[in-house]
Parts: structure tokens; C-alpha cells; sequence
């Protein structure tokens, strides 16, 4: 259920809103109250005040307002942690494709501090997730990976950490020799020269692509 559904079925300040139902269920983690206009609020089990949420109870313009708050935090929170149940995000990342579903800039910051504070999301396990995963399918330069990383908003020291801990001298040596094979396919008439620009091109430092060429005697 979206937040946006129930928001143009409250009837005006002046009537007499109260609660006629009160569903729980420990799969959302959360409570549904209906309501006497026929709209709904999710609000989580923390936000349930039984002395004021209990079918019958009354609802006042500023209940209506908490009700919509709690149930924008639930709602926001539970397509957070849905987006990483199916993959590590960077905190960047996931704020973004949560604006995209129509959340509020603040409330999605809020959440992803949040996640972030409980461990749930962490640039440093994504950076170092992504890098190694992409290494394994797609191998590159480093200074590849770190425009890749920088796009989805990893702080520089970080990346250099992540980098650093991912291309080990077996890593990069590996990395290259791959790269080389996937050009020599493609071009076997090539100068060493020529082969070293591409590799640059490719993400791997100068120095490093000449050490490997003299450490193979390419």
C-alpha cells in the first residue's frame, strides 16, 4: 500500500473521525486502524498507544497528522530495508531510488541515517561488495572502479580504503592479465606500446602496467 492512498479520503476538520477497526500482525510489524471516513493508517507497533488507538476512539485533527506521520516513517523504513533484502545499496543510492517512489527528501534521510545507525546500511560494506563483485564479473583498473564508486557517492577516503583492501598485487596482476587477453583477442597486431595505452584506458596506472609487462617480458 502506498502513503498516497488515503491521503485525499479524510473527510473535512469538522466531522467526527473515529477508529472502527484495529488489525494487527507481527509479518508487517505494524497496526492498520480504519477509520470512519474509510480511509486507513499503517502506524508501527512502537507508535500504538492503546489508550488512544482502540476501535471507537475519537481522532482530532492532530492525531490525524501523527497517524500520517507514523505511517509515512513505516512505510518509507519498509521499502528501505525491502531494496536491501535484494542487495547492499550505498546510502546515496538508496535514498535516491526512495525519492524516486515519491518519499520526501528529509524523511528518506532521515531513514537511511537511521538504517545506518543500526548497521542495516553501510557505504563501506557496499563499496567493498560492489568492488569485488565487479572485479570478478568485469575486470578493471582501479581508477575505473573509483569513478564507478564516486558516482554512487562513496567519499574519496573511503574509496582509496576500499581500493587499497581490493586490489592486492595477486588481485591487480590477475586483473591485468585478464584485460590483456580480452584486447589481444580482439587485436594481435598491436605494439607493446599501444597495448599500455589501452590498458590505461582501461583503468590500470602506468606504472603498474609496465611493471607487469616487465615482470612477464611482454
Amino acid at each position: 500500500m502506498d502513503s498516497r492512498e488515503h491521503g485525499a479520503s479524510s473527510s473535512s476538520p469538522n466531522a467526527d473521525i473515529v477508529i472502527v477497526s484495529l488489525q494487527w500482525g507481527t509479518a508487517e510489524s505494524a497496526f492498520r486502524l480504519g477509520l470512519s471516513d474509510g480511509s486507513s493508517f499503517f502506524i508501527p507497533f512502537e507508535t500504538y498507544d492503546a489508550s488512544r488507538h482502540y476501535e471507537g476512539a475519537p481522532l482530532a485533527r492532530d492525531d490525524m497528522e501523527e497517524l500520517r506521520t507514523a505511517e509515512e516513517s513505516f512505510l518509507v523504513r519498509r521499502k528501505a530495508l525491502d531494496l536491501l533484502s535484494r542487495r547492499e545499496h550505498s546510502s546515496q543510492e538508496l535514498m535516491q531510488k526512495l525519492c524516486q517512489r515519491g518519499f520526501g527528501r528529509e524523511l528518506a534521510e532521515k531513514t537511511c541515517s537511521n538504517l545506518e545507525e543500526q548497521g542495516l546500511l553501510s557505504d563501506g560494506r557496499f563499496a567493498r561488495t560492489y568492488a569485488s563483485s565487479r572485479l570478478r564479473r568485469k575486470p578493471e583498473g582501479p581508477r575505473v572502479m573509483e569513478r564507478r564508486l564516486r558516482q554512487k557517492g562513496i567519499p574519496r577516503e573511503l574509496i582509496a580504503a576500499v581500493l587499497e583492501e581490493t586490489y592486492t598485487p595477486e588481485v591487480l596482476d590477475e586483473a591485468l592479465e585478464s584485460c590483456l587477453e580480452k584486447l589481444k583477442r580482439k587485436k594481435t597486431d598491436l605494439s607493446r606500446e599501444e597495448y599500455m595505452k589501452k590498458l590505461e584506458k582501461m583503468g590500470f596506472h602506468y606504472r603498474d602496467i609496465a611493471f607487469f609487462f616487465e615482470k612477464h617480458d611482454f
